[in-house]
This record gives C-alpha cells, structure tokens and sequence, in this order.
C-alpha cells in the first residue's frame, strides 16, 4: 500500500522556495558552490493550492458524539448525585421517635399543605411575569385566554376577599408584637437600674469559709439535698461528687440520690457511686422507685415523704448535670436569715475582735449594728462603745421603727425587751416569709458549637434579666427546677410537689407565691450545668417547656382569681408571666414571621411595615444580646435561629394550652456529661484526702464490685452511637416556604402594577381623556377651559388617587 503524499509539506517548501529562490538556486556566479538545490515538484499541484482544511463529515460526526457522550456523562453524574442526595435527605429525616414528635404530623400537613400552595402561587406569578401582566393587569372583561381570565379573576379574589382579613390578622400581631417588645425594653431599664444602683439581695450573716470545726456544727441549719435523675449514665458521678464535697458539716447535711433509671446498667453505676462516698463518710441515701409514676414530681414527691425529713429545716434541688460549688449552701442559707443572726450564735465566729469583750450567747442584729443582748457590748468592726449607742431595732409584731440615742444601761434593758419579744413572737427581724433562694445557671459547653452559643444567648437573657427584675422589684420568679434552696415549711404549705403538668418547679412556684411566700435570686451565686448539643435533645426540652406553661395556666387560672394576693400580684401572674411570656411570644412569633410575612409577599395588597420586619426585631436581638456581648457575631444567625424554633414552640404552647394527651410527655434531655475545670480540681483535691482516711476494709469492700463496673462502662462505650447530622422535615418545610417568598419577592422588585394601581391606572386615563374631551368640545359643555375645577393626582407607593 502506497503512502499518502504529505500535500501540507509540500506545499510549505514550495513558498520557502519562492521567498529565497536566489539563494536555493545553483548559479555559476555564485561564489559559494556547497549549496546544492533541490525541487520537489508534486504530480498535482494545484490540489496543494486550493487545499482546505476544514475537518472531514466522519471527523465531524466523531466530535458530536464525543460531545454527546460528555454530555449524557455530565447528566448522569447530576441526576445519580440529586438521587443520592435525596435519598440521604430521606434516611436522615428525624423519624418520629416519640409521641410528641409524631403529634407534629397534624402541624406538618398544615405547613406541607401551606408549601404546595406558597409554589402553585409563584408558578402563577412566574408564569404572569413573563406575559407582561405585572405592568398591565388584565381585566376579567377584556381577558381572551383562559390563563388571562383566570389571572384576572385571581387578582380581584385576593384584593377583595383574601388581602382584608389578612391585613387585619397581621395588625392584630403587630399590636402584639408592640406589646411584647415594650415588655423587654421595660425589663432591660430595670436591669440598668439594677445595674447602676447596685442592687442586690446581702445576708447580715456569712458563715466562715473552709473548712467546719465539729464544735460549730449546731449553728449550721439541717440541710437536705436531693439529686433526681433517670438513665444519666454520663453525668451521674460529677454531680454526686460536686455535691458531696460542698463545704457543710456533713452530720448537719443528706444525700438523696433520687434514681428513676429503668436501665439496669445505670442503677448498678449509680449505686455503685453513692456506696463509695457513703464509705468515705457522706451522709448519703439511694432511693429507686419501681414505679415511675409522676416523673420528677413524682420522684420528689416520693422522696419529701420520708419520716426522716421532719429533722431538715431546708432542701437543696440540683439536676444530674448540674455542679454546684463547694461554697454554694453558705451563699444561699444565710438569706433566709438575712436580716437576724441566731441568738445562739457563738461570738468568737461572729466577731473574733471582740471575744475578749464578752463572753456571751445572746446576738442582735439590726440593720447596722451587731450588739449583744445581755451586756450591751457593740460588736460593729470589732470595737466597744460605751458611752453613746444609735441603733434601729425592728419590732414587725408591733409594727414600730425607734431609732434611740441612750446609754448602755437603758440600751441593756431594751435589748432585754427585744429578746423577750423574739422569745414570744419569733425573730423580729427575721426572713420568715422567704421560701426560695434561687441561683444563677452558668454553662461549661457555651462555646462548644453554634447551637449551645445560640442557647446560652436566650438563658443568659432570662437569668441576667427576667429572674434578677422579678426578683428585686416583685419578689416572684418562676422556679428553674434546680440550683436552688426550698424551706420545707413553704413546700408543705403549699401542698408539695404535683404530678400535674411537665412544668413541677412553675406549678409549685406559683402555688407558693399565692399563699404568700417570697423568692430570692441570686445572679452572682453560679451553679455550672451543661447544655444540649444536639437540635433534637434541645428540641425536646423546649417542646417541654413550653406545653407545660399552657398547661398550667389551664389549671391554675381559677386558683389565681380565688387567691388571697393583692390584684397587682394577680395581674401580673396574669397577663405578663403567663400570657405575654408563655403564650403571645409564641404565637406572634410564628404567624407573623412564618405565616403572615411570606403571605404578604404573594398578596401585596396587604402590607407588613419595614420597621416590623427589620427594624424592631433587629432591635430586640440586640437587646437579647446584651447580657452575653461575646455573642454579638451571631446575631444573624441568632435571627434566624429563633424564626425556626418558633414552628415547635407554637405547636408545643397549642398542645398544653388545648391539653392535648402528648403534651404530657417527660423526655430526659440528653446530656455529654461535661464537667467545669473548677469542679474537677476540688473532686481531684477531695478524693485525695479521703483515700487517706477510708480504712482497709472498707477500700476492700468498694474494690470488690471494680472488674464489674468496668464492664459495665465498657458495655455502655460500645452503644453509643455514632453521630449524624438529621433533617427535620418540619423546619425543611419552613425553609422552602421562606425560601418560595423570596423567589416571588424578586419578582416584585422588577416592578409590579397590584390590582389597586391597575384600578387607579384606568381611573386615571378616564379622567385624562374626559379632560381632553371637555377642553377640546367646551362649548358644547357650556364651559370654558378656565372654569374647569382642579385637577389633581395624586400617587403614592401602596396606592393612587385621582380627583377631578
């Protein structure tokens, strides 16, 4: 087979050829004879000059094809990657795992009901945009296809029929969300006041700190600490150890371990744990219920009903993840004493300056002197004044303030007379009345990851703010359930812990504060606890928290009527602690930013101000920020994060406000079982000088069970599963509906005629061409141009006007 002639090449030697013909070409004149010529003459020349290279019909066809196939290639990559992305979506949608998330089913038809409908409308308004319809509407008159009529007829349904009701829906919301925010700027101008002020509840009395002489111990009141908990296996040690090692005598203190776990490897580590402290000299109890009746009101209420709790003057509530301080019992007991010291109270720990004074018993405190009620020695910093003596003595049972100048032979015989009025009547100057001392919530995992950042931004508002303005100005708060100290007198006034609502620590807080007693916050007292991780575990508790007040307000509402408190008291229980608070900040907080605002997008007839959807809120996330000022690059994501837990804390406010059966529900928020640096260096610290002091066989003993235990911990290592992220069809749902709204808010920026300026725009050119008509046929009006009226026009940006 012969070879293809290389025409190209050719072709390229023929034109060097021509360009240097003299040089290539053999003259006899030239000097230089090495040069050698040589000519290639092709046996069809004029192929090679009128060659083309353009590619074949075969060439052509290959390329298509290889372009096809890339292309079909491209197509079954996306498709096979939206497949596989769908059916991800699908295997982590959250599956309804509990009786109050398959309650949503009914919420969630709504709102995939809402969806379908939010899309039909903006194909219709994408499908109206492209005709040109939103610069001139078409009438339902002058519509000649059947999509033009049925616009037509859609733009006057939504002006006439659907755009009222909703406009006034959206101003009834905006009234409230008015209220609403006026409440929290009024509660941020009283924690200014505070604040500025310095105001904060102080004890007369502060016991010593470190550790407690046996020879003190009957100054110190009994003390019973409770320790509720269900299946925590992760943070059970750290909160059995953290209090445990609280700075209290231990013969004035017990330990109830309060373990409703129905996982038998739980139960066994839990006792396990409180056997080791017992062996270390804790006064501590196991307590294990067969029947989990009630939840933790239950829990509580089975453990307050123990013969020996009549010997315990007050009761200490902390959570399984909760941490409290060494020193937190003498920062809390001594406010219910805060303004009288124990008449029994030895001198030399009160005052040690002045116990070469005297040697008595007997102590008085008034609001700015200590004195003592036999000799009349003043104890104030220290030193002893004899000759004059100004004090203020508070008799409450007569009802008299004496401020006396007298000496101290007059003021022995009054103090005289005051002891024998405490005698009679009780503590004059005492706190009698104060049935809850309440301590502030602080987290170890706030910075863990942005949903804990996201909480710790609402609960340090709640604690900085709401429970420190209540507690100053009026004196009640709603019980946070732990970290916090009860008198047992109050609780059994009451009528204790009920098994009513998921809310036990509001119902019995409000119960108390009806018959009566006061509350205390503590906002520089901190008790460490931990936050949920993860948007299922948080989803829970809110659900929790928020049917539970519904609940409630259902039960007590006719108690709060029929009490005996002031009609203040009863209002404010009313209309701010459970109405504006529990029940309008939900509800306004979904239908209008959820529900009204997407629906005026595609009915712009009826209008949503600027300063309602950007403004305002804007403003109010900044004044939820203030108390926790790190946060403040999150505040964006905080806005957003708020509009989607708004879908289940509506659901959860309808379900308790309706008493639906789920709203019943306790589900135990699952926690990490993190612990504060702090706490762990006084456990470290405690452990080692306990060893010391535990004998053989007693070490002996606690070692018998350790192979077991730790295979038991191994075991419940192994189960733990591995984390995944999960959707959650519900706020899916919610994202396309607000994601739909913006599509159709694009629309309305090109520009778009509603059907009030499309009516204005006709009126308008009536009344053109009826002036026209008149200037140009007067005299047939018998008018003259001059003695036409006023023409005016007027337009604005939600509708036109036009006067004739």
């Amino acid at each position: 087979m012969s070879r293809e002639p290389n025409y190209e090449f050719q072709e390229w030697w023929n034109k060097q050829r021509e360009k240097n013909h003299d040089f290539f070409t053999n003259d006899s004149n030239n000097a230089n004879e090495g040069f050698l010529t040589v000519e290639i003459r092709s046996l069809n020349p004029d192929l090679t000059t009128e060659k083309d290279r353009s590619r074949s019909a075969r060439q052509l066809s290959w390329i298509c094809l290889l372009r096809f196939q890339q292309l079909a290639n491209s197509l079954a990559w996306i498709t096979n990657s939206f497949l596989l992305l769908l059916r991800t979506a699908n295997r982590r949608i959250s599956a309804a795992d509990s009786p109050s998330d398959s309650s949503t089913s009914r919420l969630y038809r709504i709102i995939k009901f809402f969806l379908f409908l939010v899309v039909l409308l903006l194909c219709v308004e994408l499908v109206a945009y492209f005709k040109g319809w939103h610069f001139s509407p078409p009438s339902a008159a002058s519509a000649e296809a059947a999509v033009e009529l049925f616009y037509a007829l859609w733009l006057e349904i939504r002006a006439d029929y659907l755009a009222p009701p909703l406009q006034s829906l959206a101003n009834v919301c905006i009234v409230l969300f008015l209220i609403q925010s006026m409440d929290r700027v009024l509660l941020m101008l009283g924690c200014l006041w505070i604040k500025i002020r310095r105001i904060k509840p102080t004890a007369s009395m502060e016991y010593p700190m470190g550790r407690v002489e046996t020879g003190n111990v009957d100054d110190y009141p009994m003390v019973l600490v409770q320790i509720p908990m269900c299946n925590e296996k992760e943070v059970y040690q750290q909160s059995i150890a953290a209090v445990c090692i609280m700075d209290w005598p231990k013969e004035r203190m017990l330990v109830q371990v309060l373990d409703d776990s129905d996982e038998l490897d739980a139960q066994n580590l839990i006792q396990a744990e409180v056997q080791k402290w017992h062996q270390r000299g804790v006064h501590i109890l196991y307590r294990h219920r067969l029947i989990r009746s009630g939840y933790k009101a239950g829990n509580l209420k089975s453990a307050m009903s123990c013969d020996y709790v009549k010997n315990y003057e007050f009761v200490a509530i902390f959570d399984a993840d909760f941490q409290p301080a060494p020193d937190f019992l003498k920062k809390t007991i001594p406010h219910f004493k805060s303004l009288a010291i124990s008449f029994e109270y030895n001198l030399g720990v009160l005052c040690k300056k002045s116990l070469s004074f005297c040697h008595c018993s007997v102590v008085y405190s008034c609001k700015q002197f200590l004195f003592c009620g036999r000799c009349g020695l003043c104890l104030q910093s220290g030193y002893v004044d004899k000759s004059c003596w100004q004090i203020t003595a508070i008799l409450l049972q007569e009802k008299l303030v004496f401020n006396i100048n007298m000496h101290s032979s007059d003021l022995a015989h009054m103090i005289t007379l005051t002891f024998n009025e405490y005698q009679t009547h009780g503590d004059p100057c005492g706190n009698d009345d104060l049935a809850l001392v309440q301590a502030r919530w602080a987290f170890v995992n706030k910075d863990e990851n942005l949903l804990t950042r996201l909480q710790n931004i609402n609960l340090s508002f709640h604690f900085e703010v709401e429970q420190q303005v209540n507690g100053v100005f009026i004196n009640f708060f709603g019980f946070n359930g732990t970290a916090g100290v009860w008198r047992i007198k109050a609780l059994e006034d009451c009528g204790g812990w009920l098994e009513r609502t998921t809310v036990e620590d509001m119902d019995i807080a409000v119960r108390a504060h009806l018959c009566g007693w006061k509350f205390v916050y503590l906002n520089d007292v901190k008790c460490y606890c931990e936050l949920p991780e993860s948007y299922e575990a948080y989803k829970k508790q809110q659900y929790r928290w928020h049917s539970g007040p519904m609940q409630l307000f259902h039960l007590c509402f006719l108690d709060i009527l029929h009490s005996k408190v002031n009609k203040a008291k009863k209002a404010n229980l009313i209309f701010l602690f459970f109405l504006l608070r529990k029940l309008i900040l939900p509800f306004y907080s979904f239908i209008l930013f959820c529900i009204i605002l997407p629906l005026t997008i595609f009915l712009p007839e009826a209008e949503l101000p600027a300063w309602v959807v950007c403004y305002v809120p804007g403003i109010m996330s900044v004044l939820n920020i203030l108390p926790a000022p790190r946060s403040f690059p999150f505040i964006v994501p905080y806005l957003l994060f708020e509009n989607t837990m708004s879908v289940t804390k509506f659901n959860a406010m309808i379900s308790g406000l309706f008493r639906l059966g789920y709203s019943y529900e306790w589900i135990v928020t699952k926690k990490l079982g993190r612990s504060s640096e702090a706490d762990l260096v006084a456990f470290e610290n405690e452990s080692d000088s306990s060893v010391t002091e535990i004998t053989s066989f007693l070490r002996s003993s606690s070692d018998s069970g350790l192979e077991e235990l730790s295979k038991l911990e191994v075991t419940s290592r192994r189960s733990v599963k591995t984390k995944r992220n999960r959707l959650y069809r519900m706020e899916l749902t919610l994202a396309f509906i607000l994601l739909s709204a913006a599509g159709r808010s694009l629309l309305s920026a090109q520009g778009e005629l509603t059907v009030g300026h499309y009516r204005c725009h006709l009126e308008f050119e009536l009344q053109v061409t009826l002036t026209q008509h008149l200037l140009t046929n007067n005299s047939n009006f018998g008018v003259t141009g001059s003695g036409l009226k006023q023409f005016s026009i007027g337009h604005s940006l939600y509708g036109c006007q036009c006067q004739l």
